[in-house]
């Protein structure tokens, strides 16, 4: 086949970027909130933050409007600040180092695992084994294309060393560690892992 009938076949194809599933269910309940004269907040938004709290067995949680404003929450609650630092992967949205350093605080880099592309546990050991390390404030993982970091690893790290740690779940949702010094934090987003709107959760 030329290259020229090759061209032409892929035109021919129609493969979808993505096709949600959506039932009369989830249809009515948005016209619901349209007709509510509430856009944002109000009572849906009220009673989803209980049922997701429920859900993930947490007293609470809030929905904000970007991966930003949660991810500032999080890294504030756990006082990252100016004189402080977290840890993070270089494989995310530059929001996870950008919210830091508009908390005045450093960000140290720690490489990935190359099997899974997942922030590599050794690595952040070694920065918070550095002088570096008396300045971390919180270790934030975030999981990448499905695949999970090692929470085990990484919690235990977060208790040897007496530093919190953020849990971002933006490709990985319900995926829950056993409770220590953290905050959970979920991104929703059409291409992600569930259908809706954009949306963050702080927990």
């Amino acid at each position: 086949m030329s290259l020229s009938e090759q061209k032409t076949e892929l035109k021919k194809m129609n493969v979808p970027f993505f096709k949600a599933s959506i039932s009369e269910e989830e249809e009515q309940a948005c016209t619901n909130v349209l007709r509510s004269g509430w856009l944002t907040t109000g009572k849906e938004t009220h009673e989803f933050e209980k049922e997701f709290a429920q859900k993930i067995n947490s007293p609470f949680a809030l929905a904000v409007n970007s991966n930003t404003s949660g991810m500032i929450l999080a890294m504030e609650a756990l006082g990252v600040k100016p004189g402080k630092a977290v840890i993070t992967t270089p494989y995310t949205f530059v929001s996870t180092a950008a919210s830091a350093r508009h908390l005045g605080a450093d960000v140290y880099f720690a490489d990935i695992e190359k099997e899974n592309y997942s922030i590599d546990p050794e690595k952040i050991e070694e920065i918070l084994k550095s002088p570096h390390g008396k300045n971390v404030a919180a270790i934030v993982p975030v999981h990448i294309a499905g695949n999970v970091c090692n929470m085990k690893h990484i919690m235990e790290l977060a208790e040897k060393y007496k530093t919190a740690h953020i849990h971002f779940q933006a490709k990985r949702v319900l995926d829950l560690p056993e409770q220590s010094e953290t905050q959970e934090y979920f991104h929703f987003m059409q291409q992600k892992q569930s259908l809706a709107a954009k949306a963050e959760w702080f927990v």
